[in-house]
């Protein structure tokens, strides 16, 4: 389970920094 999790945040963790990038740069 600590294993899904781990993946889950980390792919979580890399939308919002593109998001938050994306937003950034517009």
């Amino acid at each position: 389970m600590s294993s899904s999790y781990e993946i889950i945040d980390h792919h979580y963790d890399v939308l919002v920094i593109g998001a938050g990038g994306s937003g950034l740069r517009a």
